[in-house]
């Protein structure tokens, strides 16, 4: 059907043409979704609505549109690399690379297909593969900027500091003037433990005025690592007079405001009125309302917003969902079903159908997520507390003794036995001192485990202390005699043997100061394959015994933080002692029981990831 003979479509046609020319593009995806059952044939209206939905952040939406739009191209190659790119977003890998594969077949000498395609890997972590694909961007057009910032994200990603630092010396022989590039320089010499190098090539990137909204929040996050705090509130507010609209801006403001103790750190959220705001940050609002465990404001917000009711947008669909798991209202979620298509969105749904007792629902869904995200340690860890819900077949009983079984592969190991005592005495107490004067928050990180305590920024094992890194060398010796072939081929479970690579290295590390009733709820590191924690301050309060009945403040594993139709209670604990060292899968739930003290309690967390 052609649009000038619809003169029913042809008036909103036109109005969605006039909202793109005015940069309205959300107003323009809604008026060109309205008509787009009429207009399935018209090639020219799918390519347009499909812009529309990738500019108003809705690739979900999109994607229909350009799936359309192939098969009457099906040899399009441009076509098949923006469905890429927008499967990529929306979280769907696998299926992504698949569309990435055929439009670089096609169009072998694109390089922004490669860049495209690369971004996919490194969301996927396949970062070795993505430094092959971004130099293949580059040896097309070697004064690719794009492309060699790729390339150093991917040697981030496999912790190959020293050669991203070459990449980027060379991109300043003429991009001296490009604040991105000396942002990527400066996280890399946080990394290599060059703070004086990092703050300059900071304050060298604010100083040259960036046009990228996102480099502000991700600055911020550096300079808070850097403990350059003031610097980090200058990026932000500076952003936010810049990008007001930005989400991920406005969000670590409030988080970095709230750590430091600022008690108007959603002030900013607070003094938009609810038309004016975009839909991502009403979202953002509410789901900081929600952690803050303030859902009744959060359900007023949702309400009084022109958003709250359109599950459509996936942003505000997440945050109406995660206000329904606060309530436990699990039927309500399941009644959104048909409107749930992202992957986190769907992870919260396995969790409503735990809490109704659906359980082949949940174990379906969760099956499904898993086999497009197989290593992610949140879904195994949903696998196996759903596991536990059902009557096991003998082989889903194996299974689950295998991978979930904890007293089989939790492994305890004792500095004391591999260190002289004196010298870890000496070296306890030095790291105990300098990681303390690393907690300058006053608060509990918003939106995680840490409950009563506070949390170090950035890598911890990249601060340039004599001390700390002696320890993390006697740390990674002791595993590495424990960590031996026999674990893997024999004690590990499958999750863990079969990522295996014949090494492995620190992906994040950080600490974590409980004082009072400091505790941690119960939670994985998503990010992890082995999590390690070792113990360098210990309150007198906390009784060390494992004959005692009082477990306050000793690590509990095992114990679901999702709710369940079943008794929830951890499988195992551990007391914490100076020098002992605790190493699990990262998938396992994991938490810290409430303790009374005025004493610190401090640990040092790290996890592992598979290297060769």
């Amino acid at each position: 059907m052609a649009i000038a003979d619809n003169k029913a479509v042809a008036p909103i046609l036109r109005e969605a043409v006039l909202a793109m020319k005015g940069a309205q593009f959300t107003l323009a995806a809604d008026k060109l979704d309205s008509i787009a059952s009429e207009m399935q044939a018209d090639a020219k209206f799918l390519g347009l609505a499909a812009e529309a939905n990738i500019k108003a952040k809705r690739p979900e939406f999109a994607v229909p549109f350009l799936v359309s739009l192939l098969k009457q191209r099906p040899n399009s190659h441009d076509v098949l690399n923006s469905i890429g790119d927008c499967l990529r977003k929306v979280g769907r890998y696998h299926d992504a690379v698949k569309y990435f594969d055929r439009s670089i077949v096609l169009a072998s000498t694109k390089p922004e297909y490669l860049y495209n395609f690369g971004l996919c890997l490194i969301e996927m972590q396949e970062f070795s593969r993505a430094e092959s694909v971004f130099r293949r961007s580059l040896e097309l057009r070697s004064n690719y900027v794009k492309g060699a910032l790729g390339l150093v994200k991917a040697l981030e990603g496999q912790f190959n500091w020293n050669a991203a630092k070459r990449v980027l010396e060379s991109m300043l022989i003429d991009q001296t003037s490009n604040a991105v590039v000396w942002f990527r320089m400066a996280k890399v010499n946080q990394e290599l433990g060059d703070k004086q190098g990092a703050v300059s090539c900071l304050s060298k990137a604010f100083s040259l005025q960036p046009t990228e909204a996102g480099l502000y929040s991700e600055a911020a996050v550096v300079a808070v690592a850097l403990q350059e705090n003031d610097l980090a509130i200058e990026w932000l507010e500076v952003g936010m007079q810049r990008y007001p609209e930005d989400a991920a801006i406005n969000w670590v403001y409030a988080i970095v405001r709230y750590e430091l103790d600022d008690e108007d750190y959603l002030s900013h959220y607070q003094d938009r009125s609810v038309e004016n705001q975009n839909p991502r940050l009403v979202s953002d609002y509410a789901t900081l309302l929600v952690s803050l465990d303030r859902p009744e404001e959060a359900a007023q917000l949702l309400a009084s917003s022109d958003y709250g009711q359109a599950y459509e947008n996936a942003d505000i669909l997440n945050a109406q969902l995660r206000l329904l798991l606060k309530k436990a209202s699990y039927q309500r979620i399941v009644d959104l079903a048909s409107f749930i298509v992202r992957p986190l969105s769907k992870r919260m749904l396995v969790e409503a159908y735990l809490g109704l007792e659906l359980m082949a629902e949940a174990d379906a869904l969760v099956d499904q997520l898993l086999t497009d995200d197989p290593d992610n340690q949140y879904l195994i860890a949903l696998k196996g507390s759903v596991l536990k819900g059902i009557e096991m077949s003998p082989a889903e009983a194996v299974y689950y003794d295998r991978e979930y079984r904890l007293e089989r592969f939790v492994v305890e190991i004792d500095l004391h036995d591999y260190c002289d005592q004196a010298e870890l005495f000496k070296m306890n107490t030095l790291v105990s001192g300098f990681v303390s004067d690393l907690h300058v928050f006053k608060r509990n990180p918003l939106h995680q485990s840490v409950i009563g305590g506070t949390q170090s920024a950035g890598n911890l094992f990249s601060h340039p202390s004599y001390a700390l890194n002696k320890l993390k060398n006697h740390l990674l010796a002791a595993l590495g005699k424990v960590m031996d072939k026999n674990y893997f081929d024999e004690i590990a479970p499958v999750q863990v043997s079969k990522r295996h690579l014949g090494k492995f290295q620190v992906e994040s590390s950080w600490s974590i100061l409980l004082k009072g009733s400091g505790h941690h709820k119960p939670h994985v590191h998503s990010k992890g394959w082995l999590s390690c924690v070792y113990y360098l301050e210990v309150p007198d309060e906390i009784e060390t015994s494992s004959n005692t009945s009082d477990k306050s403040g000793w690590l509990a594993l095992g114990r679901p933080g999702v709710g369940v139709p079943y008794s929830a209670v951890p499988e195992l604990y551990i007391a914490p002692a100076v020098g002992k060292l605790i190493i699990f899968p990262s998938y396992i739930w994991h938490e810290t029981l409430p303790f009374k003290s005025n004493q610190p309690r401090i640990t040092v967390a790290f996890d592992l990831i598979p290297s060769k």
